[in-house]
């Protein structure tokens, strides 16, 4: 795991340039593909994510602050970020 910040930041930035550039395509680009939109932007802290029941217990909704390697590289090399811009990737 490593912190999403960051990534989030890069993925902004790589938005800015290139207009024809979304979460959406993201999503479609990394390989396997990513459920949608809504899962790029949940993995990259930018929504919350879905509160649930387990066992019992309440989970609430909350920002993700961190993201695993393996799906920030697929983020990254959908997104076109040269990943050395990445601590951790």
């Amino acid at each position: 795991m490593i912190p999403n910040a960051q990534l989030r930041d890069a993925v902004e930035r790589a938005i800015e340039r290139d207009p024809r550039l979304s979460l959406s395509e993201i999503a479609r680009r990394a390989q396997p593909p990513l459920a949608s939109a809504t899962t790029v932007a949940r993995l990259l802290g930018r929504i919350k994510t879905s509160a649930y029941r387990r066992n019992g217990r309440d989970y609430p909704a909350r920002f993700r602050t961190e993201i695993d390697v393996e799906q920030a590289a697929r983020i990254v090399h959908a997104s076109g970020i040269d990943p050395i811009e990445i601590d951790g990737l």
